[in-house]
């Protein structure tokens, strides 16, 4: 598949998807858009990739969204594209394999509400983020913020539209780790092949549980949890752990993931 806004490559069980518009610092126009949600979708039914990281060309992760344009949509219009935003936000909540954000240089605006859509992120010492849309008489980005870093923090941040450092971004709880910026590639892939070793089976179920969860009480949470565990123990792969660990080896689990689009393979009508 050809895309004219990122490039994605596979190594084995590891995808990168690559923000490709280094002259704009991977400002996101709907091409790219388009092209992160088609790659997505691939990589969602290829049964070899287990992880995908993302990240972005030259000098920038994201700088946000690409404003050239954005005068000339009518209300109506533009409401139909952040229909559609949100529609591809939702490709990220509920894709199946972990996704890793990897940050350099600027994060911000559409490109740090696209970073907080990853399971994990590792970003670089120099890396800047903010949601600077204020500055520009926007009001935007209140949903994912508030839930992460809570209400005041992610008031200060979107009120002010000041720019936070990688250090500051560790201790809100939004990023996982920082380190040198000529080591964020090492650390990113050291990530992503420790994951791929993992069952790709209970990474889906628990990516999946414990997103539901956080919006549900603790009892209906615990439900949830107790079915999660039904479906992981029971499979091949909890099979496969088990019997590595009884005879102190390291696990090979290496069932893949059904496919998504249903196929009836039953007797015809």
């Amino acid at each position: 598949m050809t895309y004219e806004c990122i490039l994605v490559d596979t190594d084995g069980p590891i995808a990168t998807i690559t923000l490709n518009r280094p002259e704009v610092l991977n400002a996101m126009n709907w091409q790219l858009r388009f092209d992160l949600e088609k790659a997505l979708d691939a990589l969602n039914e290829d049964a070899a990739v287990k992880v995908v990281i993302l990240r972005g060309a030259g000098r920038a992760f994201c700088a946000g969204a690409y404003v050239k344009g954005q005068t000339e949509v009518s209300p109506i219009g533009f409401y139909s594209r952040h229909t559609y935003l949100h529609q591809l936000f939702y490709k990220f909540t509920r894709f199946r394999k972990p996704i890793i954000g990897s940050i350099h240089g600027y994060c911000l605006g559409m490109g740090l509400e696209f970073a907080l859509l990853c399971d994990l992120l590792i970003a670089s010492d120099e890396a800047k983020f903010g949601e600077p849309e204020i500055n520009l008489g926007e009001s935007y980005g209140f949903v994912r913020l508030p839930r992460l870093v809570g209400e005041k923090r992610a008031m200060w941040i979107s009120l002010t539209g000041e720019m936070f450092s990688a250090a500051e971004a560790k201790d809100w709880g939004i990023v996982n780790k920082v380190v040198p910026r000529d080591r964020l590639e090492e650390e990113t892939l050291a990530l992503a092949h420790r994951l791929s070793k993992q069952s790709a089976s209970a990474m889906w179920i628990l990516k999946e549980g414990m997103k539901a969860s956080l919006s549900m009480d603790p009892q209906n949470a615990f439900v949830l949890e107790s079915m999660a565990e039904a479906l992981s123990q029971t499979s091949a792969d909890y099979r496969t752990g088990v019997s590595a660990f009884f005879a102190k080896t390291e696990p090979d689990f290496d069932a893949p993931l059904p496919g998504t689009r249903f196929e009836n393979t039953g007797p015809k009508p």
